[in-house]
């Protein structure tokens, strides 16, 4: 597996587990369940860094205590 530059326009999943920090299982559980926006190419699941970020952000204003 190539290490994604940090300019990639698009991160696969494990790319995008890191950019979030979490697991690429949470990920590949949040695309099943539809709450995080993906890009198919094939049968490739990728994802947007700035889809990923405004979908972060969204998130964190759900949980505030």
């Amino acid at each position: 597996m190539q290490t994604p530059q940090a300019d990639s326009l698009l991160l696969d999943v494990p790319a995008a587990a890191s950019f979030l920090g979490i697991t690429p299982w949470q990920i590949r559980g949040l695309v099943y369940s539809q709450e995080i926006p993906r890009v198919m190419v094939g049968r490739k699941i990728y994802f947007r860094r700035a889809t990923l970020a405004r979908w972060a952000d969204r998130a964190e204003g759900k949980h505030k205590i």
